[in-house]
């Protein structure tokens, strides 16, 4: 059986050397390359594990933890006066473009090309040079940090849950009855069991705005030690081409 927890961003032959925080930037900058919780290869994963195919035209695959949302607010909490101010100065002295009237699309790809910029990396090596995030950032690209939600929740998670997987797994078995014929799942149990989605009760992992550095880099290490058990729970149901595993975690 293959081996499928790896980064998937590695499947990409332009970020074998990368890692980390340097990785997953470079991966946002590219942009042409395949997302990866709807690789060809993750894709593969979903249909063995009877989660999505095709033919599930009401769900769509997710990404439960969002890096993006959690390595910008670091780099805001340690130094948000560079975060606006440098990324401003580089776009109007260097980029010659009228900062107040980009399109969002081209200010976050220009985002991503100003955190690959020598003196971003430094000034922020603190926050790129964490083990914890570096991990974090390989982490969410692996198997255990990919779901299936039905079309739109993404969306929804970011905008009233602030991405917080824990807050949207908490509001679709609240709201089962909406949305059990989607996944044509009729009880809650089954479906946290089918999608491994048990949570320790007593770990919130949910990082807000209000949280200190140290207390995001704390939660990070419960976010990383709940992703790699969820993948080794999915390598152990993919080698055993069955769904004996009960998925606690």
């Amino acid at each position: 059986m293959k081996k499928y927890v790896y980064d998937l961003k590695l499947d990409d032959i332009r970020l074998t050397k990368l890692s980390g925080a340097m990785r997953f930037n470079t991966y946002r900058y590219y942009e042409d390359g395949e997302d990866c919780d709807r690789s060809k290869t993750v894709l593969e994963i979903y249909d063995k594990l009877g989660w999505f195919n095709k033919d599930f035209v009401d769900l769509e695959p997710d990404t439960m933890f969002s890096p993006w949302v959690i390595e910008r607010l670091l780099l805001k909490k340690y130094d948000n006066d560079f975060y606006i101010k440098d990324y401003k100065k580089w776009i109007v002295e260097v980029k010659k473009l009228d900062y107040d009237n980009m399109s969002n699309s081209l200010a976050k790809h220009l985002r991503f090309e100003w955190l690959l910029l020598d003196r971003t990396v430094e000034h922020y090596s603190e926050i790129f040079s964490s083990p914890i995030l570096n991990k974090f950032l390989e982490n969410v690209h692996t198997i255990g940090n990919f779901w299936i939600v039905p079309k739109g929740h993404d969306a929804y998670k970011c905008k009233k849950f602030n991405d917080s997987p824990i807050k949207a797994i908490g509001d679709i078995l609240r709201n089962f009855s909406l949305y059990r014929d989607k996944y044509s799942i009729f009880d809650k149990q089954e479906f946290l069991t089918k999608f491994i989605l048990r949570f320790n009760p007593f770990i919130d992992y949910t990082i807000t705005n209000k949280d200190s550095i140290e207390m995001i880099f704390k939660k990070l290490e419960h976010s990383n030690r709940f992703i790699e058990k969820r993948s080794s729970v999915i390598l152990g149901r993919l080698n055993s081409f069955s769904h004996s595993v009960s998925g606690e975690l």
